[in-house]
């Protein structure tokens, strides 16, 4: 019996200190039965070992395919390994996410459980280290309620026709608007993991980057407002212990209102690509 394809799409730009877990974790998943994987990769401007170090997985796994387009901008990388893609089930995932092995066995499940679904995002679990900022940056994920562009499956159908353009700064948000927010949901059973900035200048700019997003695709898409912003601050509030409530959540509320600010007064912010976050590196 021929074997069913699901599609394991990975965009990375400058992850030679993490594509090689991000790959290998992908390549260990353990599938439904009757299942076999296709995993592109995407490597977008790198200007460090990334696409050399996919090349010699290849030797080991024949089923990568990598692309090394020389216009950079993951919106681009994104409508490159959807065209490649072959399967039905497409999953994407960034270079620097690593996942448990059944990670997307659960979200195919999750699929067919609950076949109105078009796009299912993966429980995120932050790897914070000690560090008070990082615990803080965590909270983001406290109350993860929509997409993630970390890691999620879509299906074929849901995305055939949707072509980013490549100014867009929030990929995943895009997607997840064009196939209806109504349409999108967790799988908590899936579980990928992110490591989070350690430093407040990058976890600053990754706010500032985000609100520039959300700012572009109210425009692009004529959104009034974002759903759910403000009650996901309360959801994260009202899920934290008390010491965290005095310690961590100030901090995130901090880099929140600063995260504005700065993308309404620094154009950078809307300029692509952005200077990778280097310590949020696995």
């Amino acid at each position: 019996m021929e074997k069913q394809l699901v599609s394991l799409c990975v965009l990375a730009r400058n992850e030679e200190k993490s594509i090689n877990k991000a790959i290998t974790s992908l390549e260990r998943q353990i599938l439904p039965e009757g299942y076999e994987s296709e995993l592109i990769v995407v490597v977008s401007g790198s200007t460090d070992r990334t696409a050399k170090i996919v090349r010699e997985l290849q030797k080991n796994y024949s089923n990568i395919k990598l692309f090394e387009p020389k216009e950079v901008g993951k919106a681009h990388a994104w409508n490159i390994a959807k065209d490649a893609a072959k399967s039905d089930t497409l999953i994407f995932s960034d270079g620097d996410v690593v996942t448990k092995r059944d990670a997307v066995k659960e979200i195919l499940a999750e699929f067919k459980r609950n076949p109105k679904m078009e796009l299912l995002s993966a429980k995120i679990v932050p790897l914070t280290g000690k560090k008070l900022l990082s615990k803080a940056v965590a909270l983001r994920y406290k109350s993860q309620f929509t997409v993630s562009g970390d890691f999620y499956g879509v299906k074929r159908g849901a995305i055939k026709s949707i072509l980013i353009p490549k100014h867009i700064i929030l990929d995943d948000w895009y997607v997840a608007f064009k196939v209806g927010l109504e349409k999108t949901g967790i799988c908590s059973k899936s579980i990928v993991f992110v490591k989070i900035p350690t430093n407040f200048k990058e976890a600053l700019e990754q706010r500032a980057r985000i609100s520039a997003g959300f700012r572009q695709l109210k425009k692009e898409l004529e959104i009034k407002r974002i759903p759910g912003n403000f009650k996901r601050l309360i959801e994260t509030y009202n899920s934290l212990t008390p010491k965290e409530r005095i310690r961590e959540f100030p901090i995130w509320v901090l880099l929140r209102l600063l995260g504005r600010a700065k993308a309404s007064i620094d154009p950078r912010q809307k300029k692509l690509p952005w200077k990778p976050i280097r310590s949020s590196k696995i």
